[in-house]
């Protein structure tokens, strides 16, 4: 995926340098207003995101800044700054700030046979658990349904190859949102991503108690 070959603090300097460098003090000053009082960065943790290549702490105060700074941007440049969807940032902050599960020393992992899934579906250990064809999350995001994908259609034989044809690697996870469609090609980062999301909705929550 595009995300797992960018880098986090590398992509916040770029679009920093593009948005013309505005002073830290002001994006602080103008973030606040969107934030809930706990996600409130300081400055000087903002000029480590910037500057040395920091991961801001919650990716609810990255998405606002990412925000500031593209319209930063579309100043400078007269409205020719393409800037990136949120979901891109969030994958990339997941990826970025989320340690990767260890890889499986067998067919069935290193802790044993994996657990039965209840008619072929998928299950994300953790605070996400997807059974059967369809699940519906609301509790990530209002309206965010998980679709594993469909059994493909048998195909007919044919004769063997000399040489074995390439396929792409299997969709394991599609993530619906609104207009856009997220394709998971790992396991693990499926499962990072819906239970970081889970757990970020569950500190919102909290916080506006």
């Amino acid at each position: 995926m595009e995300q797992g070959a960018a880098d986090l603090g590398n992509e916040l300097r770029q679009l920093y340098r593009a948005a013309g460098s505005p002073a830290v003090d002001k994006l602080v000053e103008l973030s606040q207003g969107r934030l809930p009082v706990s996600h409130w960065p300081t400055p000087s943790s903002v000029r480590g995101w910037f500057h040395e290549g920091a991961a801001p702490v919650s990716c609810a105060a990255l998405l606002v800044f990412v925000e500031l700074l593209d319209g930063f941007a579309r100043q400078a440049s007269d409205g020719a700054h393409l800037p990136r969807s949120a979901q891109w940032w969030e994958l990339l902050w997941y990826r970025t700030t989320r340690p990767q599960p260890p890889a499986p020393d067998g067919p069935d992992g290193p802790d044993g046979p994996a657990p039965a899934t209840a008619g072929g579906g998928n299950v994300v250990e953790g605070h996400a658990r997807l059974l059967g064809p369809t699940v519906q999350a609301g509790a990530i995001n209002g309206g965010v349904h998980v679709h594993p994908p469909a059994e493909p259609a048998a195909a007919p034989p044919a004769p063997a190859p000399s040489v074995p044809p390439q396929r792409d690697p299997p969709v394991v996870i599609r993530v619906q949102r609104g207009t856009e469609t997220i394709e998971f090609y790992d396991e693990g980062l499926a499962r990072i991503w819906i239970t970081s999301v889970l757990g970020q909705r569950h500190g919102e929550e909290e916080a506006g108690r």
